[in-house]
């Protein structure tokens, strides 16, 4: 049968202010709080140089912009502008930067090795966000 939390040592289930603080100890992490913690990724998506998306979590959108360039939207925004990406592609060669990062959405710019200006997005480009919601 299933495990009741009464039968996993009276545990509590964490509100967000203790999940976003990480030092309780007397507290569970639930499905709905995991989310709330700074180190759990609040987005992730990995798109193509047509701005398809494959895979996503929490992405409302992807819009080519222009040449290398994609505007991403979040489903559900940060609560400020300062959320930490990681930017990971397929394709040998090219390189990646964020072109603006906003509280609902980011800019990915995507540059061939030795290029100055933005090319063209790789075949499958993956971006993952971490931050505060």
């Amino acid at each position: 049968s299933a495990a009741s939390w009464g039968e996993v040592g009276g545990l509590s289930a964490a509100s967000q202010a203790q999940a976003e603080a990480g030092t309780a100890d007397t507290v569970a992490i639930t499905p709905l709080s995991a989310n709330w913690h700074n180190g759990a990724a609040k987005f992730w998506v990995t798109f193509d140089n047509n701005g398809n998306i494959h895979a996503s979590w929490n992405i409302t959108s992807i819009t080519d912009t222009g040449t290398g360039v994609a505007t991403i939207t979040i489903a559900t925004n940060f609560s400020s502008n300062y959320p930490t990406l990681a930017i990971m592609a397929a394709d040998v060669g090219l390189r990646f930067n964020n072109g603006g990062i906003y509280a609902g959405s980011f800019v990915v710019n995507c540059y061939g090795y030795n290029n100055a200006t933005p090319t063209d997005n790789g075949t499958k480009t993956t971006v993952v966000g971490f931050g505060d919601q």
